[in-house]
């Protein structure tokens, strides 16, 4: 393999060319699909009237869209690094769709992110956890999401879109 080649792939493959670390991304994403059945069934258990009748609190109680979202996400993680090992022997076009995939792939894992984290908002808006024992204990996973998410998430959106006009 040529040297420059070797250059190139090195550096497309460090920092965002790892999909592995979108687990950082997946994570939450899988705690909120599994305590959010729990956190549904109290805020129709306990509801709070005054956030109940918003059209936010409506979207987020039709939640079709969380468990497909995240498949596909793993699914395309899983996929992305497997490729990600061929890549020296890849044809230039072929890494190029891959650098593009993974562009993609991290844009759509701040996006699903971003949906979870404002379904968990909406849904809690929804109960009213003075009556229904306290807050829901997804407040651990959506305080660190906030907090990281909310600094962290920005600059992966931006180094993605950079990353995807460049392939």
């Amino acid at each position: 393999m040529s040297l420059p080649r070797e250059i190139a792939l090195r550096a497309l493959t460090a920092g965002l060319g790892r999909p592995v670390l979108g687990l950082f991304y997946l994570v939450p994403m899988v705690a909120f699909l599994a305590g959010g059945a729990n956190l549904m069934t109290r805020a129709v258990d306990h509801p709070s009237l005054s956030d109940q009748q918003q059209g936010p609190y409506l979207w987020a109680m039709n939640d079709w869209w969380r468990v497909p979202a995240t498949l596909l996400l793993i699914a395309a993680m899983v996929g992305l690094h497997r490729y990600r090992r061929r890549l020296r022997t890849a044809r230039p076009g072929r890494v190029r769709l891959w650098s593009a995939g993974v562009a993609l792939y991290w844009i759509a894992l701040c996006v699903v992110l971003t949906l979870h984290l404002l379904w968990f908002l909406f849904v809690h808006n929804g109960y009213a956890y003075g009556d229904g024992g306290g807050r829901h204990y997804l407040w651990w996973v959506a305080m660190p999401v906030m907090v990281l998410g909310g600094g962290l998430s920005p600059v992966v959106l931006i180094a993605s879109v950079i990353r995807l006009f460049k392939a």
